[in-house]
């Protein structure tokens, strides 16, 4: 994934704006939970995200943490999901 990704780039700016109050970046490969960044509520959040921006439905046997601890997975998710 490259710096240019425009998927990676608009998540990255709602996780900062959300649960960063403006102060970023995040590296892209940076794990958010276990930094602090994302818990579970904020997990759930990210989900509704995803729905409401990129109009992923994202499958119950899909959502893991594992599959969203970052901001390259999530991009990754919503690109697998047909979003974006």
């Amino acid at each position: 994934m490259s710096e240019t990704d425009p998927i990676a780039a608009q998540v990255e700016a709602w996780i900062v704006s959300q649960f960063l109050g403006g102060e970023g970046p995040v590296d892209w490969d940076e794990d958010l939970f276990e930094e602090g960044i994302l818990d579970s509520f904020g997990f759930m959040l990210v989900l509704t995200f995803l729905q409401d921006t990129f109009g992923v439905q994202v499958q119950m046997r899909d959502i893991t943490m594992d599959r969203f601890d970052t901001v390259a997975k999530i991009a990754a998710q919503v690109r697998a999901a047909g979003g974006g």
